[in-house]
């Protein structure tokens, strides 16, 4: 009976034993993923050429002073929302979303610049 009971507690001893190591190399290679300054810089980056798009076609007067407020005004939401995120690292889907983000400031800029008319929208 004790041989039994010793067979079946050896296998569980030796898996519990292994199962702290692996999640540890999980977390491990997830915050790897995370840490990417690659990404930080490239979102960095992305503002602030966006910024320096917008400051340009006002400046050219491409767009009106109004229509480069509202696009001023949701760059830096997206440079809000890129500092709470990157805190604790940038992982692929925030890296995502921030890109989107500011392919739609992009949009929005591109459209303001062919409509002339000086309002936003």
């Amino acid at each position: 009976m004790k041989k039994i009971v010793l067979a079946a507690l050896v296998p569980a001893a030796l898996l519990s034993a292994a199962a702290p190591a692996s999640a540890q190399a999980w977390r491990h290679r997830d915050d790897a993923a995370r840490y990417t300054p690659v990404r930080n810089d490239d979102v960095r980056r992305d503002i602030d050429g966006l910024r320096f798009q917008i400051d340009r076609a006002e400046r050219n007067r491409a767009i009106s002073r109004r229509e480069a407020d509202g696009l001023r005004r949701q760059a830096r939401d997206i440079q809000r929302q890129y500092a709470y995120m990157s805190r604790g690292g940038l992982d692929r889907g925030e890296y995502r979303t921030l890109q989107r983000r500011v392919a739609g400031v992009r949009g929005h800029l591109r459209m303001e610049r062919w409509d002339r008319d000086g309002r936003r929208g």
